[in-house]
C-alpha cells in the first residue's frame, strides 16, 4: 500500500502580508493528474473485488461481516460506551481515537451483542 503524502504546515501572522503562494497551492491544487487516475483505478479494482467476495455463494456473510467490521466498549472515567465501526478490528495496543479523545486498544474479543460474529476491540485511555 503506497504511504500517504506528507502534509505541509504553515504559519501565516495575522495582518502581515506574505506571499502564498505555495500556500494556496498546497490547499487548492489537487494532486498531479497522473496520481488521481492511478487512484481512481486502485480504488475501482479493490472495490470489485470486494463486490466479487461479497456476492460469492460460498462465503460466509457472518464471517464476512466478522472480518469487515468491528465494535468498541469503551472503558471512560465516566463508564462504559458502545460503538460499532465499519473497518476491520484495531491490532491490540494500537492507539485509536472515539469521539475525539484517543485510547489504547486494551484487547479483542468477542462482540458483546448476542450472535454477533463481530470481535470487539476494548479501549482504555
Amino acid at each position: 500500500m503506497p504511504k500517504p503524502s506528507p502534509v505541509a504546515a504553515y504559519s501565516l501572522p495575522r495582518g502581515v502580508q506574505r506571499d502564498t503562494r505555495k500556500l494556496r497551492a498546497a490547499l487548492f491544487d489537487g494532486p498531479h493528474p497522473e496520481r488521481v487516475a492511478e487512484l481512481t483505478a486502485r480504488i475501482e479494482q479493490l472495490e470489485a473485488k470486494l463486490r466479487a467476495i461479497e456476492e460469492h455463494p460460498g462465503i460466509d456473510p457472518a464471517a464476512l461481516r466478522a472480518a469487515l467490521a468491528h465494535t468498541l466498549l469503551v472503558a471512560t472515567a465516566e463508564g462504559y460506551a458502545f460503538a460499532e465501526v465499519d473497518a476491520p478490528p484495531p491490532a491490540p495496543g494500537a492507539t485509536v481515537e472515539h469521539e475525539g479523545a484517543r485510547y489504547i486498544v486494551w484487547r479483542i474479543g468477542p462482540s458483546p451483542l448476542p450472535d454477533d460474529p463481530r470481535r470487539c476491540a476494548f479501549l482504555v485511555s
